[in-house]
């Protein structure tokens, strides 16, 4: 039987962008993580280390990530949370569970 996943730990190293805050990379999984400056932090995978040297050397990380990452691998927001208490159910059937108030 195998052993659960360790969950994955990135370092991230600083960068001078008034957009992005902070990028790291685990060369193993070919994993991005980006942070900005709103606090948002997201996930990206299939990125080359190539890619990666190039976020840390681009005199605009946010112009960087817009043109090579943004769109081009698919990514994780970190941030969303589910609520376990939430209702998952199309529009159609919230707007029926919801009493009219007439």
């Amino acid at each position: 039987m195998n052993a659960p996943a360790k969950p994955l730990t990135i370092a991230i190293q600083p960068v001078k962008s008034t957009n992005v805050s902070g990028i790291g990379y685990d060369a193993p999984s070919g994993t991005l993580e980006v942070h900005f400056a709103n606090g948002g932090k997201y996930r990206y995978t299939g990125v080359t280390q190539e890619v990666f040297d190039g976020f840390l050397k681009a005199p605009s990380p946010g112009g960087y990530f817009a043109s090579v990452v943004r769109g081009k691998f698919p990514g994780t927001n970190l941030n969303a949370r589910p609520d376990p208490g939430a209702v998952s159910m199309d529009p159609q059937r919230q707007r029926e569970a919801i009493p009219r108030q007439d």
